[in-house]
């Protein structure tokens, strides 16, 4: 039988449900055989069916995800069953004409979890074969669905059993403990015993800052990326943290390079939830990655308006993504943006190669999708606003504890160029789902740390404070949890709400150990039933008095406690909110409703780019909002070069050759083999300054493609007070640098530094140090070009304020960056620090502030310089770029070793003076006829 039939085929096992069913026994003669099933990993899957207007019982053949506690060489042997559409009727006059749906009314939810008791008990027999009740996953549980297992009822408790020690004292625990066997989660390796290690967590008072977040060595995290073949983009890559499954262990791992030798794993006290289990298999359920886009719901957007957010922005961002989705089908630029959001290069590569509307089609139907995600199950509408500067990341505790309280480091895969950089510099705001009370939403200042820059697309909290940072928000932990954490300043608030306290209700303990058939009755009678109708008065009342208000908070407290399926009771002050009056506000989400009604996501719009060469050039254009790699936006391009008979040089400025790695560097070169100025190009980052031009640079051979400069830092596309810290940590951290500093529109100065060197000491650096001078203007200035190395008891210092060089004494300054002091009369009363942070930069934009100031010994150079710049004193930093050369680039040093010999040598005196003659072609006519032989 072939795979698509196997997977299309369906089998009706039974139309109608009767409260007095008490066996369940079919045949099914076309089912089939063993062999097939699990050739094709496929698994026996029921699911019961009964409303109002059908009942039936449907057995399917569907793909099985693995799990630990399924065998996956014997899928014939397990049965999975579906109750999540199952609500017992009581259906009269079953012989009359009238629809099912006026003859049937659904029986008390008791009565419903007494017939999957009753089922599950009993057992399903198909084809001669008992199925008996087995377990689920934590996610199946919440979706009413499970798995069977042949055998007899004693035989399947006595397997489940002997997998491990579970917690025999609260049912709700155990069968949680028991539900990690059956996440679906990839196989990827054996983890033997000797190589793993359980750790202590960071823990205060009744709080664990390190809750269910472990570590994992580089060598064994690209063992799981190869054995499970994760990609991005069709490229291999590792990831910083791993959601895993192992023996009793349950949580996230971070990648940690410093971990080496024997240990590969380890383990916080915390992921441990049960012993006993023997099974060295090493699973994967999840793991970061790049361009996770962050959302805004309805639950955010009430709790954002609380917070002073107002209903302008969130309206203007609604119409914003509305308007972006309406686009896509006709203009190019919005489609190429719209296919690199959701991960579908080849389409966003086919918009630029054969144009919009070779795509249209498929766009409708993306942007249909899209849309259709506006309504939930039941058909109404809700919020979904893409915020391109955002994202949903891993939350992770910092292995270093280098955070402080309040603080975070988010470092993510950046839009344009797929580069990880670090948010720095700002308030990001950060929350996670659900959310009901307004201090579910926290902001956190985020920092950079050189020592955890190796942890990309995720959050990193701290392990200090009063609290865990996660537990702010919806009581959350770091097994697993995702939040949204966006760095769009419109919509960080400048106030907070204090956290609400998440202790969750205490489960009750049975005084007899738990059995099979205890967790059984569990899952039958399990409902989130109470969170629906939480969450419904919740609204209500956000609506009436706002999510500040004290019932909002209650009902916020109330959700918590059933969020996990848990019965509650709503006090009756709560249960019947008033009607809103005519004059109460708009409610926010209602405004957005309308909104969205009446936007139009479909139309009959052409390109407006009709040029094929200048629709192209504006797709490079709007790089900076394309989650598209530097790479594979110069993949795309050469294809369409290709296609179209272009040149791939043409488009060289829109590139930065320096956000490549070496490989795709030397790939790239090799495909103009027979042009000399494209290694330059492309290997050295010095030809791509946005300060010094190629002239300039030819002129001391800076340009040579044997020195391969890697740029670390760029004024114009990063804040210039961060110069000092990317600046010191070269200094220490590099043999060779390079740092170009703009002082002013007329003249640029450079240094090179050949040797690490050690902060807050004055580093003798004697004749090592070599400076550059750059005129500019109008006129020829390239007889004031200087390259100078600096003299016999020279010393360099360097600190977090500044860098200074001289000789012997610091009277005696050739060279001194620093920071200036601030003039804050504009921001000194402002209580918000976010908003203090905005208002200096809008000071340091007005040049009331400045963010560095240099002062230069002009004469040093030359007197002539000098005397034609004028004096440079306290001048304000408009521009700079750090360069540096890899440790591990031997090559590189070697060139620029001979380079010096080179600059030490910039003019060589000639033997004799040369005369200049006018040279000319020789002519028959300047032949002396009488000299030649006859």
């Amino acid at each position: 039988m072939s795979r698509n039939k196997t997977s299309d085929r369906s089998f009706a096992l039974q139309d109608v449900f009767k409260p007095e069913d008490k066996a369940w026994s079919y045949s099914v003669p076309r089912l089939p055989p063993h062999s097939i099933l699990n050739a094709q990993n496929r698994i026996k899957s029921i699911s019961l069916v009964s409303d109002r207007s059908k009942q039936a019982m449907i057995l399917r053949l569907e793909k099985h995800s693995h799990n630990r506690a399924i065998d996956g060489q014997n899928l014939h042997e397990y049965m999975s069953v579906s109750f999540e559409k199952f609500r017992l009727q009581y259906t009269t006059d079953l012989a009359s004409s009238e629809s099912l749906e006026n003859r049937s009314q659904p029986a008390p939810a008791k009565e419903s979890a007494e017939y999957i008791i009753r089922f599950l008990k009993t057992g399903i027999r198909l084809n001669g074969t008992s199925y008996h009740w087995y377990g689920h996953s934590n996610s199946q549980l919440k979706s009413k669905s499970c798995f069977l297992l042949a055998g007899t009822p004693e035989g399947v408790a006595q397997h489940l059993e002997s997998l491990a020690d579970f917690p025999k004292k609260s049912v709700a625990k155990s069968s949680k403990r028991v539900g990690l066997l059956f996440s679906a989660a990839k196989f990827a390796a054996n983890l033997d015993s000797g190589r793993y290690e359980d750790i202590s967590d960071v823990r205060k008072d009744d709080y664990i800052f390190t809750d269910g977040c472990g570590l994992i060595c580089t060598k064994f995290a690209k063992l799981l990326v190869q054995k499970t073949d994760i990609r991005f983009r069709n490229q291999r890559y590792t990831p910083s943290v791993f959601q895993i499954r192992y023996k009793g262990y349950k949580g996230v791992l971070t990648l940690s390079p410093k971990l080496r030798g024997k240990i590969m794993v380890k383990f916080r006290e915390s992921m441990k939830k049960f012993s006993g289990c023997d099974d060295p298999s090493f699973s994967v359920v999840d793991y970061s990655k790049p361009y996770g886009f962050g959302f805004l719901n309805d639950e955010v957007i009430v709790l954002l308006q609380a917070l002073g957010i107002s209903q302008d922005t969130l309206v203007k961002k609604q119409r914003e993504h509305m308007e972006f989705l309406a686009s896509v089908p006709h203009d190019p630029r919005a489609a190429f943006r719209f296919f690199s959001y959701i991960d579908e290069p080849e389409l966003a590569e086919k918009v630029l190669m054969d144009g919009i509307d070779s795509v249209k089609p498929t766009a409708q139907s993306r942007v249909s999708s899209e849309v259709n995600k506006l309504r939930n199950k039941r058909g109404e509408r809700r919020s979904r606003i893409l915020i391109p500067q955002s994202r949903l990341l891993f939350g992770v505790c910092d292995p270093l504890n280098l955070l402080k309280d309040g603080e975070c480091a988010v470092r993510v895969t950046s839009d344009g160029d797929g580069i990880p950089k670090t948010v720095v510099g700002t308030e990001v705001l950060v929350t996670r789902n659900p959310c009901l009370h307004p201090g579910d939403l926290q902001k956190f200042k985020a920092v950079q740390h050189d020592r955890l820059s190796h942890l990309t697309d995720c959050i990193v909290f701290p392990t200090k404070g009063r609290r865990p940072s996660a537990d702010l928000m919806s009581g959350g932990d770091l097994d697993g949890d995702k939040f949204f954490v966006t760095w769009d300043r419109d919509l960080i608030p400048s106030k907070l709400s204090q956290a609400a306290s998440y202790q969750g209700p205490k489960e009750p303990v049975s005084f007899k150990p738990v059995t099979h058939d205890d967790r059984l009755v569990y899952f039958a009678g399990y409902t989130n039933a109470s969170l629906g109708r939480v969450k419904n008065l919740y609204l209500d009342w956000v609506r009436l008095k706002g999510a500040m208000s004290a019932e909002c908070q209650e009902l916020s407290h109330l959700f918590s406690r059933c969020v996990d399926g848990n019965r509650i009771k709503i006090p009756k002050h709560l249960e019947d909110p008033p009607k809103p009056r005519p004059e109460t506000p708009p409610f926010i989400l209602d405004v957005l409703r309308e909104q969205a009604e009446a936007a139009s996501t479909a139309g009959n719009g052409t390109s407006n780019l009709v040029d094929l060469s200048h629709d192209r050039l504006q797709l490079l254009l709007s790089r900076d909002d394309v989650a598209f790699s530097e790479f594979e936006l110069l993949q795309m391009t050469m294809r369409w070069c290709t296609q179209h008979g272009q040149y791939l040089e043409d488009f060289f400025e829109y590139f930065d050759f320096g956000k490549l790695t070496d490989i795709q560097k030397v790939w790239l070169v090799g495909q103009f083999p027979a042009k000399r100025y494209i290694p330059d190009l492309v290997m050295n980052g010095l030809l791509q300054s946005s300060i010094l031009c190629k002239e300039e640079l030819q002129y001391f051979r800076l340009d040579h493609f044997g020195m391969r400069w890697k740029k670390i830092f760029d004024s114009s596309s990063d804040r210039l007070g961060r110069l000092m810290e990317v600046m010191g940590r070269s200094l220490e951290d590099f043999h060779r640098k390079l740092i170009v500093i703009k002082v002013t529109n007329r003249l640029t100065l450079a240094m090179y530094v050949p040797k690490p060197l050690l902060k807050y000491q004055e580093c003798v650096v004697h004749d090592t140090v070599r400076l550059f001078s750059f005129p500019h203007s109008q006129e020829d200035l390239v007889t004031y070009r200087r390259s100078l190395p600096t003299l016999v008891n020279y010393r360099l210092y360097f600190d977090d304020g500044g860098l200074q060089v001289y000789q012997t004494k610091r009277a005696d300054t050739w060279i001194f960056i620093r920071r200036p002091g601030i003039d804050d009369s504009s921001f000194r009363a402002v209580e918000d620090r976010g908003d203090q942070r905005r208002i200096r930069h809008s000071t340091v934009e007005a040049g009331i502030n400045s963010e560095l100031i240099i002062s230069v010994a002009l004469g040093k150079f030359s007197g002539s310089l000098a005397r034609h710049m004028g004096r440079v004193n306290r001048e304000p930093i408009i521009g700079a770029e750090v360069y540096v050369i890899s440790n591990r680039d031997a090559s590189s040093m070697h060139v620029l070793d001979k380079w010096l010999d080179f600059i030490d040598t910039r003019e060589v005196m000639p033997l004799f003076e040369k005369q200049e003659q006018i040279y000319r072609l020789s002519d028959i006519r300047d032949v002396d006829w009488s000299k030649e032989p006859d």
